[in-house]
Formats: C-alpha cells, sequence, structure tokens
C-alpha cells in the first residue's frame, strides 16, 4: 500500500459553535494505491476540540502501522472509492443522499427573512449552534416557533452548558417552541439521562460519544452518528434495540468527507428506508468558497455530488500537490 496526502486548511465564515472560534480548519486528503492496484481517495479532518489528535499525529501513526479508528475509516472509504473508480462507476449510481437540514451557525444577526427564504427553497428541518448568548438564543427560537412548522428546529449546544444553564433553558422555552423542537442535541457534557431529568418533554439527541451506547442508555430519543469517525455497523445494533432514530452529519469538514457521509448515510438508508430522516450533511456553505465547495450543488435541501468516477471531483484530485507518506509497517490494518 502506498499512501500519499495533500494538506488543506479550511477557512470558516463565523465561529461554527461555542467551543470552536473562527480559526482555520485543517486537515489532508488522501491518495491510496491499495495492493491491487487500485487508486481510492479519501479526507482526513481531525477536530481537536472533540478529543482527536492533530493532523501530523494521526499520519504519524498510520505512517507507523498504527492508524486511529478515524484513520482507518478514511482507508475503508478509500478503499471503496478505489473499487468504483476502476469500474469507471458513480458511487451515487443507485442510492439517494438524504435530505439535509438547514445549518444556523449564529442565530443571532439571523433575520426572519433568513428563514422564511430557506423555508421557500423547501428546507423543512433547522439545526442552529447555539450556546453563545443562551438567554438572547432562546428569545429568537421562541420567536421562530411562531414561524415554522413543528418538529422543525433542531438546537445543538456542542457540550456548552452548565448544569445551571441547561436549567435555564428548558425554564424559557415556550410550550409552542417545546412543539417546535425536534430535538436539542448535546445540551451538556455527560449522559442523556441526566439531560432527560431537566426536562421529560423536550427530546433529547446524543451526539458525542454516542458510540457508547449501551442497551441500558436512557433519556435520549435520537442519535447523531458522524461516519468518517465512527462505524455505524457497530452502533447500529444496539440503536435497534433501543429503538433510536439514527441522523448523520458530516464533520464540517472537507467536501470529500462530507460526501463520504452522505454515502455512509444512503447506504444505511438504503438498507433501513423506514428510518430514514432529514440529516445534516450540506455543511459545505460554512466555509470560503473553494474548487471543491463549487463542485457541489444543491437544490433547497437536496444535496447533488459531483459527476465522474467513485465519489467524484476526479479532475480536482489530479492536480492536489500529493506528498508521499514514508511508511515504516507496510502492513497497515484498515476497516473492514
Amino acid at each position: 500500500m502506498n499512501i500519499y496526502y495533500s494538506p488543506y486548511e479550511l477557512f470558516p465564515l463565523s465561529s461554527l459553535n461555542r467551543r470552536v472560534q473562527k480559526a482555520p480548519r485543517r486537515g489532508a486528503l488522501l491518495r491510496v494505491i491499495f495492493e491491487e492496484g487500485l487508486e481510492g481517495f479519501a479526507n482526513l479532518h481531525p477536530n481537536p476540540e472533540r478529543g482527536d489528535f492533530s493532523l501530523e499525529k494521526q499520519l504519524q501513526l498510520l505512517a507507523e502501522g498504527s492508524p486511529t479508528l478515524q484513520t482507518k475509516i478514511s482507508l475503508k472509504l478509500a478503499k471503496i472509492d478505489a473499487k468504483a473508480r476502476a469500474q469507471r462507476k458513480s458511487l451515487w449510481k443507485d442510492l439517494s443522499i438524504p435530505l439535509c437540514h438547514y445549518l444556523v451557525t449564529e442565530p443571532i444577526g439571523f433575520s426572519n427573512s433568513h428563514l422564511s427564504d430557506a423555508l421557500e427553497k423547501g428546507f423543512r428541518k433547522f439545526k442552529v449552534k447555539t450556546g453563545r448568548h443562551l438567554e438572547e438564543e432562546v428569545k429568537i427560537l421562541n420567536q421562530w416557533a411562531e414561524l415554522l412548522p413543528e418538529k422543525s428546529l433542531r438546537p445543538d449546544f456542542n457540550q456548552s452548558l452548565s448544569g445551571n444553564e441547561l436549567q435555564v433553558f428548558c425554564k424559557k422555552v415556550s410550550k409552542t417552541l417545546v412543539k417546535t423542537i425536534d430535538f436539542v442535541e448535546d445540551p451538556t457534557p455527560g449522559r442523556p439521562a441526566v439531560w432527560y431529568s431537566y426536562s421529560k418533554e423536550i427530546p433529547w439527541a446524543w451526539d458525542q460519544h454516542s458510540e457508547k451506547v449501551e442497551e441500558q442508555s436512557k433519556g435520549f430519543e435520537v442519535t447523531i452518528i458522524k461516519p468518517v469517525i465512527q462505524d455505524v455497523d457497530s452502533i447500529w445494533p444496539t440503536l435497534k434495540k433501543i429503538g433510536s432514530r439514527v441522523v448523520f452529519t458530516s464533520y464540517m469538514d472537507h467536501p470529500m468527507g462530507q460526501l463520504g457521509a452522505c454515502y455512509v448515510a444512503a447506504q444505511f438508508y438504503k438498507s433501513h428506508p423506514q428510518l430514514r430522516e432529514v440529516c445534516g450533511l450540506m455543511s459545505q456553505s460554512i466555509f470560503e468558497k473553494t474548487p471543491y465547495q463549487e463542485a457541489l450543488t444543491t437544490n433547497g435541501p437536496k444535496l447533488i455530488p459531483p459527476d465522474g468516477g467513485g465519489i467524484g471531483f476526479g479532475d480536482l484530485l489530479e492536480k492536489e500537490p500529493w506528498k508521499k507518506l514514508s511508511i515504516g509497517n507496510q502492513t497497515i490494518p484498515t476497516y473492514s
């Protein structure tokens, strides 16, 4: 196996959430030549705020033959991409990418006219990054609840609240807002049972560390899966037993990683059509434009992948300044 990488930076248009400030996001595209001679591509985009090793550390571990789970998943996606490219086949043939929610990274300043425009374009779910200015944000959400259909809002706190702040949130949400909430994601650090103790009316969603779900896990209705760092096949048997909804989201990363998440989500819902959800896979607009972002097109909540073999982006990937990774251990375990 020969591995090449091409580092990149993504520049957010605003702060992504309370825990992630407006700073460049670093990652690398991967080009993998497998033993069979197949060539595939994937993305590696660590998020240190969630506890990931840095990009340099992950590349070092990959070179040493001890890749992290995140890197193993990237290699798995590269292998899937390689097989499709070898057959000159698009990964998107016979697959339907789930509809996406509208992502609001900063609710303060997001006007009602912007909300109306999104509704006119066909969006029916709204993910809202919250937690910076709690009381003002709750006022805004209460106002939006008067304009939006039921089960349409998805506030996401990224574990940024304290217990006292969560108590404030639960007390200040209006009855109309409770009906408008589809789910509230990761209000505080810890397990969902804690959130449920604050409010049994609000539907809670578990994102960070949701791979640790157990049959005894309680207090949440929705599990958020990020396919570029979590293996849905290992988590699904438990989620099936407890009856959780399954919503896929991107890692707010490069479009290559974004489409990797789209592929896993589309395959999962193809096998489980009764579980299909509106997902969070349309995150390209939160960064300054690059040729990769521009290669993605949208029609309201529908993401349209690029043409070409495999996952797409063939012309752009050919132009990358690839650097060969010096591998000390030729036997690198992949994820299957």
